[in-house]
């Protein structure tokens, strides 16, 4: 949630406008691994080696 408020006032303070929303991640990007890691679509030239630490 911290660097989400930081990259949202971040914008905010350099006049920048989007239509980007800032979403968090519930249990991080361990838990989103976790759950997503076989969906190929999600995920690019998805290595498994490189993300052992994650599983």
């Amino acid at each position: 949630p911290k660097s989400a408020r930081i990259y949202s006032e971040t914008l905010s303070n350099l006049g920048v406008s989007t239509d980007q929303e800032v979403k968090i991640i519930r249990y991080g990007f361990e838990g989103w691994h976790l759950r997503y890691k076989l969906e190929k679509d999600l995920i690019e030239e998805y290595d498994a080696q490189v993300w052992e630490w994650a599983s």
